[in-house]
């Protein structure tokens, strides 16, 4: 080999070798030909305990739609690469990342069988930042609950549903009477804190298919899935009678707490989301100006 090849070859060598990404050759019987020490990282392997070793061996891939294996199931058949999106890379201790990359026949000499190159990069700290980034748009940042514009779309979409299907959906309005009283006492900690309470006293009190969400500074609302008349009432008669058993403790104080609830109906799917919100605000403005502490029903 003359100098300038030699020098090339170093060159690329040491490009490889300091690239972020991934980067494995496999020969035709699927054995691990090079890997560079980004994939290396990756997988869990030494780069030279990696090497002739059977390439599913020194990476799990798994397409996370359908779980079935990227090696061979992927392999190209042509000169054109076959890229593969969100599949699941388990390295040697168990541990997953998801990564995107590509699958690109080794052109060889006529005649040679023909290797592959494999190129990926973990994409998992993007997922989780596009996960947070959806998470957030779509909740309230306080209790963690789904915020008015998800609880809205949620709703008009069961309304549609209904339409289609038939049945019957509850929406339940709930404030809190004593949160304008415990702000002006106790200032906005305050009330924070006891709507972050309330959040969690009403996840255990609504079933896994029911939609919470935050409706307003002092207010909630619940869509209640399949439930109407009597049923919905007991729903709500539960999340009256648990206010009553609940005490809010702030600043070495013990505040009782009631709320007002109102029951609006959905059962003929000609409802409109922004409708139903509407109404159920009004009911839930009726039942304090009674006097708090009960439920009321449209």
């Amino acid at each position: 080999m003359d100098r300038n090849s030699l020098r090339q070859e170093k060159l690329f060598s040491a490009i490889l070798r300091n690239v972020s990404d991934g980067i494995v050759a496999i020969d035709p019987e699927l054995q691990v030909m090079f890997i560079n020490p980004a994939a290396a990282r990756m997988c869990g392997w030494d780069e030279e305990t990696a090497r002739k070793k059977p390439v599913q061996k020194v990476l799990s891939l798994t397409n996370s739609v359908d779980l079935s294996s990227i090696i061979p199931n992927a392999l190209p058949f042509d000169d054109m690469p076959r890229f593969f999106r969100d599949v699941i890379l388990k390295n040697q201790e168990g541990d997953i990342s998801i990564i995107d990359g590509s699958i690109t026949k080794i052109q060889t000499a006529e005649g040679e069988p023909p290797g592959f190159i494999l190129i990926f990069r973990d994409i998992s700290e993007v997922k989780k930042m596009s996960a947070v980034m959806d998470f957030n748009a779509s909740h309230d940042a306080q209790t963690g609950l789904n915020n008015i514009g998800t609880f809205t779309r949620r709703l008009q979409e069961s309304i549609d549903l209904l339409k289609r299907e038939g049945g019957g959906n509850t929406v339940i309005g709930l404030q809190i009477d004593q949160y304008s009283g415990i702000n002006d006492e106790l200032g906005s900690q305050a009330v924070d804190e006891l709507i972050r309470q309330m959040a969690v006293l009403f996840r255990s009190h609504i079933q896994r298919q029911d939609i919470a969400a935050r409706f307003s500074d002092e207010g909630f609302v619940f869509l209640i899935r399949n439930c109407t008349g009597e049923n919905a009432m007991r729903v709500a008669q539960r999340l009256l009678k648990a206010s009553h058993t609940y005490r809010f403790h702030y600043s070495d104080k013990e505040y009782l707490i009631s709320f007002s609830i109102v029951l609006e109906e959905i059962k003929t799917g000609d409802e409109k989301a922004d409708t139903v919100l509407a109404a159920v605000s009004a009911g839930a403005a009726k039942a304090r100006a009674e006097g708090g502490d009960r439920i009321y029903a449209q």
